[in-house]
């Protein structure tokens, strides 16, 4: 099973690129533009123990 994912590149939503990853514990989406992201997507990753999303410009992260 996959425990780790690193991303620079995200072509699709964050829900979408975690589907199946029940298993992941560490997460990495460093420097994607990302402006959200969803609580919904990381409760696909229940088991999720480090979240990176330095240079992102984020404005949300949570409910939607």
């Amino acid at each position: 099973s996959i425990t780790e994912f690193n991303s620079t590149s995200l072509c699709v939503g964050v829900k979408q690129a975690l589907e199946g990853l029940q298993s992941l514990e560490s997460l990495s989406f460093y420097d994607n533009q990302l402006a959200r992201v969803p609580r919904r997507a990381l409760e696909q990753v229940p088991g999720l123990k480090f979240l990176d999303l330095d240079k992102n410009p984020l404005q949300r992260v949570g409910p939607g």
